[in-house]
């Protein structure tokens, strides 16, 4: 078995069936968010990508920054944080602009995603 797949048994054999139960609950939570903001339509998908993506990355530097219990870590981090921001939609739609030939547009997901990214998860390290 692979390392991911043994630490994920080791969560959940070395913790409650609550703290099991809410990371499953906030993982749901913040895909249904993501999924649900991407479905209204209010803007392109990559402009919703980018958004999920930067409030995560802020929310992850935040809770890191106030050194919380490893659970709390997993199960806001991972969870929910981790579940609501997306590399996969990143990805895909990246692959998309390049089939499409729109290098601007790939060049503008790429760097919005990693520059913003890592920008907000700065800013919540510091605000932490």
């Amino acid at each position: 078995m692979n390392s991911a797949l043994l630490n994920s048994f080791a969560f959940v054999e070395g913790n409650s069936f609550l703290s099991v139960f809410l990371l499953l609950f906030f993982a749901g939570s913040g895909a249904s968010i993501r999924w649900r903001l991407q479905n209204l339509h209010l803007w392109e998908a990559w402009v919703s990508t980018v958004f999920v993506n930067i409030f995560s990355s802020f929310f992850i530097g935040f809770l890191v920054a106030t050194n919380p219990a490893s659970e709390v870590v997993t199960v806001l981090g991972v969870g929910f944080l981790g579940s609501l921001s997306t590399f996969s939609t990143v990805i895909m739609q990246t692959a998309k602009t390049i089939e499409n030939r729109d290098h601007w547009l790939t060049v503008l997901i790429l760097g919005s995603n990693i520059i913003l990214g890592v920008l907000f998860a700065y800013i919540g390290l510091r605000f932490g």
